[in-house]
């Protein structure tokens, strides 16, 4: 059988065209190996990639696994920074220091955390606090009232 290859326009054929096609078919298809890349498919793409292929010319990734950006995924999140994309923002690390750039973990721990509230916010607050901690006084009199009276009936009835 011969490999001919057809166009469709003018309905003419030629077995030169099929072989132009299929060097040019194979020069096209990448690395045979997955993870490989360069002229020769000698140099493995960056293992911060987040798939296992990368460009077949520079390397570049197609997406980055959490905690790495660039080209190449071969660059840290920014300081303060981290994860996926490298868009989250790192909480209060203590000393100042970054947190991990790929769980957003502290090595040192957390500062406190601080918050600015609007006034009627911590009005609100402190009229919580102050209407439990009446509820509380008024729960601990109706149990000193209720064990008084307790009391007195057992006296009461102790009496001969």
């Amino acid at each position: 059988m011969r490999n001919i290859v057809m166009f469709p326009d003018s309905g003419a054929s030629s077995t030169w065209g099929y072989h132009e096609l299929m060097s040019n078919f194979e020069n096209t298809r990448g690395c045979k190996e997955t993870g490989f890349y360069g002229s020769s498919c000698s140099v493995p793409c960056p293992e911060n990639c987040l798939h296992p292929y990368c460009h077949i010319e520079t390397g570049a990734c197609q997406g980055c696994k959490p905690g790495y950006q660039g080209h190449q995924c071969n660059e840290s999140c920014n300081r303060h920074f981290y994860g996926e994309s490298c868009e989250k923002k790192c909480g209060n690390c203590s000393d100042e220091e970054t947190c991990n750039h790929v769980n957003g973990t502290c090595e040192k721990g957390c500062d406190h955390v601080r918050m600015e509230l609007s006034e009627k916010t911590v009005m609100r607050i402190v009229t919580s606090i102050a209407v439990y901690q009446e509820s509380v006084r008024g729960q601990q009199e109706n149990v000193r009232a209720d064990a008084s009276l307790a009391g007195r009936d057992l006296n009461a009835k102790m009496v001969y």
